[in-house]
């Protein structure tokens, strides 16, 4: 877990200098454990009004649209979800 930490510090400060630039308040948070479950109960105990998702889930017969992470979570939040293909 320690390369993924350090991984996730890099993005999360290159998200803090682009909220810098436009002055924007962004907060990040890194847990370890079920992506889908750990979004949503994030949402519903801080004080989040929006969720922005990355989607990259593939499109035939067996699967939907969007991954699975992503489709929980839109249909889950207590809050307005934008998913980003």
């Amino acid at each position: 877990y320690e390369g993924a930490e350090e991984v996730s510090e890099g993005i999360f400060q290159e998200a803090q200098d682009l909220a810098d630039e436009f002055d924007r308040e962004v907060s990040t948070t890194s847990e370890v454990g079920d992506p889908k479950r750990i979004i949503v109960d994030y949402v519903d105990e801080e004080d989040v009004d929006h969720v922005v998702i990355g989607a990259h889930g593939r499109v035939d017969e067996e699967r939907s649209v969007f991954g699975s992470t992503a489709e929980i979570v839109a249909r889950r939040a207590t809050i307005p979800v934008t998913l980003i293909r």
